[in-house]
């Protein structure tokens, strides 16, 4: 459920129940988007139960610089596999965890910017 009204920015304000809600408009996990709030890196409002954010266009715009894919999940995986890595091998590779690895290649979450720096080095 959402809903719009004026910012006191000027803009549209939207509304809408719930984080999940919110992470599916953006197309990234709850978990991501509970650490950029945290982070400060999306300003949310929370009355009750609804969460507002200055306009839709915003998230957009914060969704495709942070989250643009360079790479689908199906092109990693390739890669991964072209130069024999395990997922195993790539996680540690890269230091992360074997799920982060299973995520980015199923396209449940695509890699934070630093990430996909380290990915980058170790197989393009």
């Amino acid at each position: 459920m959402s809903g719009s009204g004026q910012s006191s920015m000027g803009g549209v304000e939207v509304k809408i129940q719930g984080l999940e809600a919110i992470a599916d408009r953006l197309n990234i996990t709850v978990s991501t988007l509970q650490y950029h709030k945290q982070k400060g890196n999306i300003k949310l409002r929370k009355i009750g139960s609804w969460y507002y954010w200055a306009d839709s266009e915003y998230l957009d715009q914060w969704r495709n610089q942070h989250y643009n894919p360079k790479y689908t999940g199906e092109e990693l995986r390739y890669a991964r596999l072209s130069l024999g890595y395990t997922v195993k091998n790539l996680a540690e590779a890269i230091g992360v965890t074997t799920h982060c690895v299973y995520y980015w290649e199923n396209d449940v979450n695509i890699p934070l910017p630093k990430n996909m720096a380290k990915l980058e080095s170790v197989l393009f």
